[in-house]
């Protein structure tokens, strides 16, 4: 089958910057359900986030997790995993649109992410990992038919799990960054092991937005990578079965769409697949 992609415009960057290392704040994860995760993940980001708006209830709203019970459930659900630098915001309309369609939709706050570029020092991508699959776990007490829905690493983070645990019944990829289009990143691990960051934050707003991060530490692109190269190997290997919707724009100043096209040609096998 010949994959087909929807090509929408996406927008994708980070830049990176530097300073001196500062110890990271540890985003709690470990709950027994979703409402307990939400509410210790939103007073986490109200204690330590530096605000960058006089709308603090909007900042912390905006990068804590959410979920969106619908008014007439179709018995399904969607996970939902931001990209890097991002917060569940990315998935604001979206979310509300599943809904409205009968599912149940969470959306997760990776860990690092929502407070300050300063706390991803020390994060990994297994932390990443961790977050994503307790997720899951709680979602599988209650629901049999989930899909994953994900935004660059999101994307990353979410093949992977599908790959590996074979009960996910669809992935929905905005921007997938399995491939990316600088050939500098695989330098990353090497540059972390002598600095911290490649370009100083503002001491102001830490070059920060009110919903997404505009620089990470090295620590951040290094995980990114690790998402990378783990979804890219998985991919490779074996082919995936599941139902996947690609959205990614053909001129992606990051993701590499012209070589994701043929592999995801033939690693994704479903008919559904589009």
């Amino acid at each position: 089958m010949k994959f087909r992609v929807i090509f929408l415009s996406a927008a994708l960057g980070f830049s990176l910057a530097a300073c001196s290392q500062t110890a990271q704040h540890q985003m709690p994860l470990g709950q027994n359900s979703f409402y307990s995760y939400e509410l210790q993940t939103k007073a986490f980001v109200a204690e330590n986030r530096h605000f960058v708006t006089d709308d603090k209830t909007a900042e912390i709203e905006g990068n804590s997790p959410f979920e969106i019970v619908p008014k007439h459930p179709n018995g399904k659900a969607i996970l939902m995993i931001h990209g890097l630098g991002d917060s569940p915001w990315t998935y604001h309309d979206f979310a509300r649109t599943l809904a409205d369609q009968g599912y149940l939709v969470r959306a997760i706050l990776l860990p690092g992410h929502g407070t300050k570029p300063q706390d991803m020092i020390g994060v990994t991508s297994e932390d990443w990992t961790r977050a994503v699959n307790e997720q899951m776990d709680l979602l599988k007490e209650k629901y049999k038919d989930i899909w994953i829905a994900g935004f660059s690493t999101g994307c990353n983070l979410a093949i992977s799990y599908a790959e590996k645990y074979k009960d996910v019944s669809g992935l929905i990829l905005f921007s997938p960054a399995v491939k990316v289009r600088t050939s500098l990143l695989p330098l990353a691990p090497f540059v972390n092991l002598f600095v911290t960051w490649l370009r100083k934050p503002d001491e102001t707003t830490y070059n920060m937005g009110p919903f997404k991060y505009n620089n990470v530490p090295l620590d951040a692109i290094v995980a990114f990578k690790h998402t990378m190269d783990d979804a890219d190997a998985l991919l490779k290997e074996k082919k995936l079965d599941i139902p996947v919707v690609v959205m990614m724009t053909e001129h992606d100043s990051v993701v590499d769409t012209q070589n994701l096209l043929p592999l995801f040609d033939r690693q994704l096998a479903n008919p559904a697949s589009k």
